[in-house]
């Protein structure tokens, strides 16, 4: 019984882990991980987001979204990771703290800058649509620049 239960465990480890590859990869490929914020230099604000993608030492992808210490961070599991243009790279964020809440983010990369360029609900309402923010008449996402260290690739990344 012990041996069937550790077999189903493994299979259900590795499965994750095969499944997890071709986002990785797309994530690595993109050069996403590592901290990235408006001003690297100022602390995280509402106006100066900073936000972490990482690996976790199985492979899962995460980004924290830091609003500063008045605001809790927002931790996303990146479930789908995917090229669609050689600029553009295409995420599927699954909020851990609510499985219900998910995103699917466009981001665009110039050099060493990123920013969002489309943002949508599972249920289709848009938050940003070709790097203007909808609720905010003619207001482009702004760039974000890398800031410290190039990758993220830590066994403690938030929790699997």
């Amino acid at each position: 019984m012990r041996t069937i239960f550790f077999c189903c465990v493994q299979s259900l480890l590795l499965t994750s882990l095969a499944n997890a590859q071709p986002s990785t990869r797309a994530i690595r490929d993109f050069d996403l991980l590592g901290r990235w914020a408006i001003e690297c230099t100022r602390p995280a604000s509402p106006a100066n987001e900073h936000s972490l993608f990482s690996l976790t030492s199985v492979g899962n992808a995460w980004v924290l979204n830091d609003f500063g210490p008045d605001y809790d961070g927002m931790v996303y599991r990146i479930v789908d990771a995917r090229r669609v243009a050689p600029d553009k790279l295409s995420l599927r964020q699954v909020l851990a703290s609510d499985e219900k809440v998910v995103l699917d983010v466009i981001m665009v990369k110039d050099g060493e800058r990123i920013r969002i360029w489309s943002s949508r609900t599972a249920d289709g309402n848009v938050l940003v649509q070709d790097g203007t923010i909808a609720s905010a008449r003619d207001q482009r996402t702004r760039w974000a620049g890398r800031c410290g260290e190039r990758r993220a690739e830590q066994p403690n990344s938030p929790p699997e």
